[in-house]
C-alpha cells in the first residue's frame, strides 16, 4: 500500500457526512452520480444497513455500504479515493466484508451490481469470486441520454 497501518472500521448514520465526501471523491468524474449525506444518513438509518471504511493510518481511503437482511448482503456502493486506487484496496476491502459476513454465521450469499462498462470493477468482482447471474437493461443513464445494462453478481460465502 503506502507504508501506512491498514484497518477496517464498521459504521453507522454517524458517518454519513464522510461517507458522502468519500464517494464525491470517487465519483470525481461523474459528480451526478455522487450520493449526498442526506441520502448516506437515509440509507444508514434502515435496519441491515452499515458502512465498512478503509483507513491508512488516519486517512479514510475507501469504503463500502451494505445491506444485510437474513442470509442475503448486498453491496449498495464502493468507492476507493483516487490517491489511493490501483494498491488493491477495493479487493482489501471486499475481504474484509466477506471474513466478516462468514465469520457472522448468517449471511450464505453476497450480491451487487455493476454497470456493463466498467470492465476494471468486473475483474476485480470476479477475481473475488462473484459470478454473473443476471441483467438489468438500461437500468444506468449513459452518456448523452443513452443507458446501460447493469449486471448482476453474487458469490457464495460459504
Amino acid at each position: 500500500m503506502t507504508g501506512k497501518d491498514l484497518s477496517f472500521h464498521v459504521c453507522g448514520v454517524e458517518t454519513a457526512s464522510l461517507l458522502a465526501e468519500l464517494h464525491g471523491l470517487g465519483f470525481e468524474h461523474t459528480p451526478e452520480r455522487a450520493w449526498s449525506i442526506e441520502e448516506f444518513n437515509t440509507l444508514l438509518a434502515m435496519p441491515g444497513v452499515f458502512g465498512l471504511v478503509a483507513m491508512l493510518g488516519d486517512d479514510p481511503a475507501g469504503f463500502l455500504l451494505v445491506r444485510q437482511v437474513v442470509d442475503e448482503a448486498e453491496i449498495l456502493t464502493i468507492t476507493v479515493r483516487p490517491d489511493y486506487r490501483r494498491q488493491g484496496l477495493a479487493g482489501r476491502l471486499l475481504g474484509q466484508l466477506k471474513a466478516m459476513l462468514r465469520d457472522g454465521g448468517k449471511t450464505e450469499k453476497l450480491f451487487l451490481e455493476v454497470r456493463e462498462d466498467n470492465k476494471a470493477a468486473r475483474a476485480l468482482y470476479t477475481r473475488q469470486g462473484f459470478e454473473k447471474i443476471g441483467l438489468r437493461e438500461n437500468y444506468y443513464s449513459g452518456q448523452n441520454g443513452g443507458a446501460l445494462d447493469a449486471i448482476l453478481m453474487a458469490c457464495t460465502l460459504s
